[in-house]
C-alpha cells in the first residue's frame, strides 16, 4: 500500500506538458512542505484530546483520498497506451531492471540514490544531533522542521518553474546539488544553533533539483513505462531508508559521540551527506557530458 507517491509521480508525468513537468512535480514538494507545517501541529492538538485520535483522523483523510481517486480522478492514459498487468512484472527486481533500459534514467537513478541517502541520513540524525550539540528540546526541533516545510513550500511552489525555465533542467539540477553540498557542510560545522536555521533557509533553494530530476526522468520514458520507472526509483529510495539509519546514526553519529572516538564530532553524518551530494554532482556532470541534451 506504499505506492501512492509513485503512482502520483507517474500520473503527473502522463498528464503534464514538457514545459510544465518540473513545476508540477514541484507541487508534490509543496504538498509535503504543507504536511511538515501543519501535520505535527494537528497531531499534537488531536493527541492532546486522545492519544488515538490522530490515527483515526489520518485514516479519515486516507479515505477521502481514496474516494476522490476512485470516483473523481480520471485515468491518465487512454486504453491503447496502457500496459497490461502481469504478476511477473509486479516485483521489485523487475522494476529495477526497467531502469537499465533507459541510459539517462539509469544515470539519474544512481544520482537519486546519493541524494536520497543523504536526505534520509539527515532525517534520522537531526533530532539526536541538535539535542546533543545545542541542547534543543522538542519545541526547537519542531520549529526547525516547521521552517523546513515552510521554505520547501515556497521554493517548490514558486521558484521551480522560473528557475528551471531560465537555467534548464540540467543546470537547475547541478545548481541545486551544489547548494546542498554547502548546506550539509554548514549543518555539520555549525557552532551555534541559529546557524542551522540560516542554512535551512539557504538550503531550501536546492529544492529545485528534485522536481527537475523527476522531469528529466519523465521526459526520457514512454507513457506505458512511466509507472514501472517511478516504481523502480521508489524501490531504490526505500533501500536507502534501510541503509541510512545504519550508516548515519548507528554508525557515524554513535561513534563520533562515544568515548572511543579520537575526537568528538557529532556533525560527521552531515559531512558524509555533503560527500554524497558531491558524488551526485560529479556523476551528473559525467552523465550530461556523455549524453548532451
Amino acid at each position: 500500500m506504499g505506492a501512492s507517491i509513485t503512482t502520483a509521480n507517474a500520473y503527473i508525468a502522463d498528464v503534464s506538458k514538457p514545459e510544465d513537468r518540473a513545476r508540477n512535480f514541484g507541487l508534490i514538494g509543496v504538498a509535503f512542505g504543507l504536511g511538515f507545517i501543519f501535520g505535527p501541529g494537528l497531531g499534537g492538538v488531536l493527541g492532546g484530546i486522545d492519544l488515538r485520535l490522530p490515527f483515526f483522523v489520518s485514516a479519515g483523510l486516507a479515505l477521502v483520498n481514496w474516494l476522490y481517486g476512485f470516483f473523481v480522478l480520471p485515468e491518465s492514459l487512454p486504453p491503447e497506451k496502457r500496459d497490461s498487468f502481469g504478476w511477473r512484472k509486479a516485483n521489485p527486481l523487475g522494476s529495477l531492471y526497467v531502469l537499465g533500459s533507459y541510459p539517462l534514467v539509469a544515470g539519474l537513478a544512481a544520482v537519486f540514490v546519493f541524494v536520497v541517502l543523504a536526505q534520509r541520513g539527515l532525517e534520522t540524525v537531526w533530532v539526536l544531533y541538535t539535542g546533543h550539540k545545542f541542547g534543543w528540546d522538542a519545541r526547537m526541533n519542531g520549529l526547525s522542521l516547521m521552517l523546513v516545510g515552510l521554505t520547501a513550500t515556497v521554493v517548490q511552489g514558486g521558484l521551480v518553474r522560473p528557475v528551471v525555465g531560465r537555467l534548464g533542467e540540467r543546470r537547475a539540477i547541478l545548481c541545486g546539488l551544489a547548494v546542498a553540498v554547502v548546506t550539509y557542510l554548514g549543518y555539520g560545522l555549525a557552532t551555534a544553533g541559529w546557524m542551522l536555521f540560516a542554512f535551512i533557509v539557504f538550503g531550501s533553494i536546492g529544492g529545485v533539483a528534485g522536481p527537475a530530476i523527476q522531469s528529466l526522468v519523465a521526459g526520457a520514458v514512454p507513457p506505458e513505462d512511466q509507472g514501472k520507472v517511478q516504481g523502480g526509483i521508489a524501490s531504490l529510495m526505500s533501500l536507502t531508508g534501510i541503509l541510512a539509519p545504519l550508516v548515519f546514526t548507528a554508525g557515524l553519529f554513535s561513534y563520533f559521540t562515544s568515548p572511543d572516538a579520537p575526537v568528538e564530532f557529532p556533525g560527521a553524518p552531515f559531512l558524509l551527506g555533503a560527500v554524497m551530494y558531491a558524488l551526485a554532482f560529479w556523476s551528473l556532470l559525467r552523465l550530461f557530458r556523455r549524453m548532451p541534451g
